[in-house]
C-alpha cells in the first residue's frame, strides 16, 4: 500500500495493478483502477447504494446495475454444480425459471376440481365442457389452420403473434362450399366478417362438418391460432346481447329435456325469422294479459269426395266444399269447374228409360244427342226433368216435372240442345234453347216410338 503526494492511498496488488482510493467532492469514496481490467475507468462508490429496512422510494436514487445474459433457450452457463452464473432471459426479457413441483396442483371453480398440469388458458373451460381443437400457424396467404366442427356449437378462437395480415373464419358442411361466418370479439361483443389483429373471437358453429381460420391477404410476420371449441350439453346461451343492426344468431338448436330458448324479443317491424315447434304439449301465447292456448296441431287434410258428412276435424287443405239442404242431402260436395258426363253412352237400345243426375254447382249445361243409327218407323225425344221431393226425400217418377223436351227425332247425326238461365235464341249448331237454370238433383228421359232399335248417345256438357 502506497500514499501519493494527493494523499491518495494505492493498493497494488501481485501482478502489478494499481487500485486508488480517493475522497470525492460529494463525500463519497471513488475507486480508480489502473491497468489491466478496468484502464481508465472510475466508479464512484456513493452512500446511497444501500437504504433502509421499510425505507420509502426516493426519486434520484441510486443503485447498482444487475446484469443478465439473454438466453433465448434455458441453458447453463457453468459447467460444474456450484459454480457462479449470472441470470438468464428469454427473447422477450422475462426471467428463466423453474416450477420444482412434482405433485398434480388443483384449484376448484364452480364447484368442480381442475388439474392445474393443464393448459392454464384452459382453466375456466374446464367447467363447460371446453376441448382444445387446434393448434397452428399461419404465416402466407394461403395458410389455413382447420378443425373438426361436428356436434359442436361454438367454437372460441384465439388469435396472437406478430404478423400484419386480414384473417377470416369459414365453415363447411361437407359439400366442398366454405361460408364466412362473424367473428364476434370476446372482449367487445361485436361481429365481423374478417380481423386485422389479435384478441379472442367466438364462432357460432352449430351444424358445421369443418370450421378453418384462413388467410385472405398477408404481408408479414406469423400468426398463432389457438382453438376450443364445445358441444354446450346444458344447453345453449349468449354470453352477451348481440349488437344492433344486420347480426344473426344463426341456427340456434336446443337438446331434448328441460332446455328452453329463453324469451324472444323483436322490435315493431322486425322479422324474427322461422321458429319451427316440435311440441306435444300445448303451446300458449299471452295477448293482452290473457293466455291462449295455440292449436298447433291440424289434422291430416279430409280425403276429397262427394257427398261427405259434417266434418269434426279442421277442414284446412280439405278442398273447397259446397254444403247442401239440411232437407234432402245434409251432406257437402266437392266445388266443381265446367265439366261433362254421358248418362247414355253410345249402344244400341230398344226401350224408353231415364237416367238420374246430380248437378253440382252448374247453372246450365249443353245436351248433345247423336243418333247414329235408327229402325223402321222410330224416332227419339229426349226431355229433361226436375224432381220435386214434395217433403219426402224420396225420388218417384210421379214426381218428376218436365223443364225440357226435344222434338221426336228421326235423321242420324247430331242434335244440340242448350238449357241455361238467360240464354238467347237458338244459332249455329244449336237447335233449341231454353231459359232455365238446371236444379241440384234432375233426370234426363228418352221415349223411343217403337221397338225398332236406335243407336244413340246422349253427353250432358254442364256450365259453371
Amino acid at each position: 500500500m502506497k500514499i501519493d503526494r494527493r494523499s491518495a492511498i494505492y493498493v497494488v496488488s501481485a501482478v502489478a495493478l494499481g487500485v486508488v482510493l480517493t475522497l470525492a467532492a460529494i463525500g463519497a469514496l471513488a475507486v480508480m483502477g489502473r491497468g489491466g481490467e478496468v484502464p481508465g475507468v472510475q466508479a464512484i462508490l456513493y452512500r446511497s447504494v444501500q437504504y433502509q429496512e421499510d425505507g420509502a422510494h426516493t426519486s434520484g436514487d441510486v443503485g447498482t446495475v444487475g446484469l443478465a445474459v439473454r438466453k433465448d433457450t434455458a441453458t447453463a452457463l457453468a459447467g460444474t454444480d456450484g459454480d457462479y452464473v449470472p441470470v438468464i432471459v428469454d427473447s422477450s426479457g422475462r426471467l428463466w425459471t423453474k416450477i420444482g413441483n412434482t405433485s398434480d396442483i388443483t384449484v376448484t371453480l364452480d364447484g368442480e376440481e381442475v388439474d392445474m398440469s393443464d393448459d392454464l388458458t384452459r382453466l375456466l373451460g374446464k367447467t363447460t365442457n371446453y376441448d382444445v381443437l387446434a393448434n397452428g400457424t399461419i404465416t402466407n396467404t394461403v395458410g389455413t389452420v382447420e378443425m373438426a366442427g361436428a356436434g359442436l356449437s361454438t367454437i372460441g378462437i384465439g388469435v396472437s403473434g406478430s404478423w400484419a395480415g386480414t384473417l377470416v373464419a369459414e365453415t363447411t358442411a361437407g359439400d366442398g362450399v366454405w361460408d364466412v361466418i362473424p367473428l364476434v370479439d370476446n372482449t367487445l361483443g361485436s361481429a365481423a366478417l374478417s380481423t386485422t389483429s389479435n384478441g379472442n373471437y367466438l364462432l357460432g358453429v352449430a351444424g358445421s362438418l369443418t370450421v378453418r381460420v384462413r388467410a385472405t391477404a398477408w404481408t408479414s410476420g406469423t400468426a398463432t391460432i389457438y382453438a376450443e371449441g364445445t358441444s354446450a350439453p346444458a344447453g345453449v346461451f349468449l354470453s352477451r346481447s348481440i349488437p344492433t343492426g344486420l347480426n344473426s344468431i344463426g341456427t340456434v338448436g336446443l337438446n331434448a329435456g328441460t332446455a328452453s330458448i329463453g324469451k324472444l324479443g323483436a322490435n315493431s317491424g322486425t322479422d324474427i325469422g322461422d321458429v319451427t315447434l316440435n311440441n306435444t304439449e300445448d303451446v300458449t301465447v299471452t295477448l293482452d294479459s290473457e293466455t291462449v292456448i295455440v292449436d298447433s296441431e291440424l289434422a291430416a287434410a279430409a280425403a276429397l269426395a262427394d257427398d261427405a258428412a259434417n266434418p269434426t276435424v279442421p277442414t284446412v287443405g280439405a278442398g273447397q266444399l259446397l254444403y247442401n239442404s239440411t232437407t234432402v242431402d245434409s251432406s257437402w260436395d266437392r266445388e266443381r269447374n265446367n265439366w261433362s258426363i254421358w248418362p247414355f253412352p253410345s249402344l244400341q237400345r230398344t226401350a224408353s228409360g231415364t237416367v238420374s243426375l246430380v248437378n253440382y254447382n252448374a247453372k246450365g249445361a249443353y245436351i248433345v244427342v247423336n243418333i247414329t243409327g235408327i229402325g223402321l218407323n222410330q224416332s227419339l225425344t229426349v226431355k229433361g226433368y226436375v224432381y220435386d221431393y214434395d217433403g219426402a226425400g224420396t225420388e218417384a217418377s210421379d214426381q218428376m216435372e218436365t223443364i225440357w223436351s226435344s222434338a221426336a227425332l228421326t235423321p242420324t247425326g247430331r242434335h244440340t240442345y242448350l238449357i241455361y238461365p238467360g240464354a238467347g235464341a237458338a244459332a249455329q249448331d244449336v237447335v233449341a234453347t231454353v231459359s232455365y237454370p238446371l236444379p241440384r238433383r234432375w233426370v234426363i228421359g228418352t221415349v223411343l216410338n217403337n221397338s225398332e232399335p236406335i243407336t244413340f248417345s246422349i253427353g250432358v256438357h254442364y256450365i259453371n
